[in-house]
Formats: C-alpha cells, structure tokens, sequence
C-alpha cells in the first residue's frame, strides 16, 4: 500500500512539472503586445492616424516597450515613423514625410 502511494504521487508530482514547464514555455514564446484604447497591438500589427495623413495610413508596429508603455510604427514607404504612447493613444511624429522631428 505504501509503494502505491509513493507511484501516485511521483505521477502527480510528474504531471504538475510538466504542466508548469509547458505553461512557462509558452508564456515565454508569446508574441509581445500591448494595449491602447481597448486593443491588444502586437508587432507586425497595421495601426492608423485618426488625421488620417496621407501615407500615414497603414502603418506597421516594428516595435514594443513595455516599460514606458509605448511602441513605434513606421510606414511600409519609411517616410512615416511615429512613436505612440498607449497610455493617451496619441502619437508623436519621428519621421513625417521623410523630414525627421528634431523635437522628437
């Protein structure tokens, strides 16, 4: 009785190992996304501005900090660069029509 008990529990404390270690994986493996007005973004996302200025439209996120909660997308053109912070949903202009911000 007592060696049953012994199998049973290494087969539970084996399955919970293994259900931990493929939890922690795929935590690990997950694509980095954010959040802004309700939406997760993640990279390779398209994301638009409201004003809607021309070649400004769809935009790609090329990255994510999620330490000052913000990420940056560029247009396919590279003559749009902006850095969006998702805390006010707004963006600041990098690169506008191929002319870079010295303000940013």
């Amino acid at each position: 009785m007592k060696k049953n008990k012994k199998i049973i529990l290494g087969v539970i404390i084996i399955v919970v190992a293994v259900v931990g270690v493929g939890v922690l994986i795929s935590a690990l493996s997950a694509p980095d996304s954010i959040e802004m007005d309700g939406q997760t973004w993640q990279v390779g996302d398209v994301v638009h501005t409201e004003k809607g200025d021309e070649g400004s439209q769809g935009m790609v996120i090329v990255s994510i900090n999620n330490e000052d909660n913000s990420f940056l997308s560029e247009s396919p053109d590279g003559k749009y660069k902006a850095k969006w912070d998702t805390t006010t949903g707004l963006c600041q202009w990098l690169v506008k029509n191929g002319e870079i911000n010295p303000y940013a």
